[in-house]
């Protein structure tokens, strides 16, 4: 796999031409990752390290939003000690950036839910919007994330029938704008 994602992440075009099954955003962020710290295997799994330890203060800002202080400890301890995390920060694969911007999208979502401020709500938004779609072309699978973001606005409280709709809309918007890369790839496991 890693040697995969190395030749794929070569040069820009390549993971368009190459695998239409996975979104090229992670392929291109480790083009431009390559070109600053070299191709090696420690760089290469480099940017899982990074992401991997952003999620751990992000992992306890986001839970801090919903639970109390003490449940956001939790939550970083587990994050921290975690297998699974501990293994995908160590492998050269999509899935600590993954998580990193799935958290990041929650955090902006969350942020913007409870924002008494309507303008500082609309960066907040803004934020979402911009994560949300990056998420979709970083795993397909983003798509139960968007479903349970929407839900999450459902049921938010202080609910805000304004603020959920405007968090259907972005997330229309985040779909709309995968699109392109959704039409590409069917067209692409069509002709072959």
């Amino acid at each position: 796999d890693e040697c995969f994602i190395w030749f794929a992440s070569r040069d820009l075009d390549l993971p368009f031409r190459f695998d239409p099954n996975n979104p090229p955003l992670y392929y291109c962020t480790l083009y431009f990752w390559m070109k600053l710290f070299g191709s090696s295997e420690q760089s290469l799994r480099g940017l899982s390290v990074v992401a991997s330890i952003a999620c751990v203060p992000l992992g306890f800002v986001t839970a801090s939003l919903l639970f109390n202080r003490r449940i956001a400890w939790t939550v970083a301890v587990l994050v921290t000690i975690s297998t699974f995390h501990i293994y995908f920060a160590q492998e050269a694969r999509n899935y600590a950036l993954q998580g990193l911007l799935v958290l990041s999208s929650t955090w902006c979502l969350l942020k913007a839910l409870r924002e008494e401020d309507n303008r500082r709500a609309y960066y907040y938004f803004a934020g979402y919007l911009v994560t949300l779609t990056l998420s979709l072309y970083m795993h397909i699978l983003v798509f139960f994330v968007l479903a349970s973001q929407l839900l999450l606005a459902l049921v938010y409280r202080p609910w805000r029938a304004s603020r959920f709709w405007i968090t259907v809309a972005l997330s229309a918007v985040a779909v709309v704008l995968y699109s392109p890369y959704m039409l590409m790839a069917l067209r692409t496991c069509t002709s072959t």
